[in-house]
């Protein structure tokens, strides 16, 4: 009894160690745990290969080995949709805000700060995601007819949102 309890642990606790990066944006920095836990992914995809092969060589397999390595890929896609949708998340928020602010700045002139928001000293930001977040930036021009809204989705990669007085709300992404 006891080895089996054993057993089934190894199989099922260190897919369960890799959920946590449903809240870990995928970035430069986190690669440091998307890195490793790819090559797990990698290593479970290989181990089911094998496992394929075997069973077609008619060769005596314990199916009961699989467990680890598919759960380990479920986790893995789980967690990547995830954090995807997290980003989704953030632009769509962002999306928003932007409809709301470029009607302020039709109305009269843009906000200066977002109430709510964090203040910096030309700036208000916030975060915004589902599970994982992700920082939603504002920032006005001088002479308050023209705003820009980034989502930072990582080191070298954000969303942005132009708008202002008399103009359309811009789009551009740059990675």
């Amino acid at each position: 009894m006891q080895n089996k309890t054993i057993f089934w642990l190894t199989q099922i606790l260190p897919p369960i160690c890799l959920l946590p990066l449903v809240v870990v944006p995928i970035d430069l920095g986190t690669m440091i745990f998307w890195g490793p836990a790819y090559m797990f992914g990698m290593g479970s995809f290989v181990n089911i290969i094998s496992f394929v092969v075997r069973w077609l060589m008619r060769s005596k397999v314990k199916v009961s080995l699989l467990v680890r390595p598919i759960l380990t890929i479920c986790v893995l896609v789980v967690a990547t949709l995830l954090v995807s949708r997290s980003v989704d998340s953030a632009i769509k928020f962002a999306h928003r805000k932007a409809i709301e602010i470029n009607k302020q700045c039709n109305q009269n002139e843009c906000p200066q700060f977002i109430e709510g928001w964090r203040r910096e000293s030309f700036a208000c930001d916030t975060l915004a995601g589902d599970l994982a977040t992700y920082r939603v930036k504002y920032r006005v021009s001088d002479d308050l007819h023209e705003f820009t809204l980034d989502v930072r989705i990582s080191i070298d990669h954000f969303y942005r949102i132009t708008g202002g007085s008399g103009k359309e709300l811009g789009f551009d992404t740059n990675r």
